[in-house]
């Protein structure tokens, strides 16, 4: 069974865009990991600054084993941007 991750941001006014990049450039860490199966970027309309990511995974473990391949530039790229701290809970595949 599969598992997915819904994590929500807010960007700082009008940095959604900047924020939706930032989120791109994880990507390859995230493909490369072992249990990845896809990740999705959605950004709010008409708020912009509404970004939502969702990740679908083998396992909560294998999604937690591939934070630890982002490098930490990316997350220092990301933090910036954002107006609140990210919030995120793991779903089941039904």
């Amino acid at each position: 069974m599969t598992v997915s991750r819904i994590n929500k941001f807010t960007a700082q006014a009008g940095k959604g865009d900047a924020l939706v990049a930032a989120l791109r450039e994880v990507l390859p860490a995230m493909k490369a990991a072992d249990g990845f199966l896809s990740y999705t970027i959605l950004q709010g309309t008409p708020d912009t600054d509404a970004v939502a990511v969702i990740e679908v995974w083998d396992s909560i473990e294998a999604h937690k084993a591939a934070a630890a391949l982002i490098p930490p530039q990316d997350f220092q790229k990301i933090m910036p941007l954002l107006a609140s701290p990210p919030a995120g809970d793991y779903y089941k595949s039904r």
